[in-house]
């Protein structure tokens, strides 16, 4: 923010709190390059019952479809790009 770098790279997880704790908010920066991506799973036997994982999936859905999913989510990490997690 003083000009001593002009590029830094950062997390979701960790800009937010390192930004606040430098006195500054999310908005002073301008995010140019996304240098990669990570997906999260949710991973269940290879046993499992087909109608259970259909269960999950359908919750999941359901989760992303009225909002709550992205609300919780952004509770944690208010400034991260969803992308493709908010798909159903």
């Amino acid at each position: 923010m003083n000009g001593e770098a002009q590029l830094s790279v950062f997390t979701d997880i960790t800009i937010p709190e390192i930004v606040s704790q430098a006195g500054y908010g999310m908005n002073d920066l301008e995010p140019v390059f996304t240098v990669g991506q990570t997906y999260f799973y949710i991973a269940v036997s290879k046993d499992t019952p087909v109608s259970v994982v259909q269960a999950w999936q359908s919750s999941l859905d359901s989760l992303k479809a009225d909002g709550t999913f992205e609300r919780i989510y952004r509770t944690y990490l208010p400034h991260a790009d969803l992308g493709d997690m908010l798909a159903h």
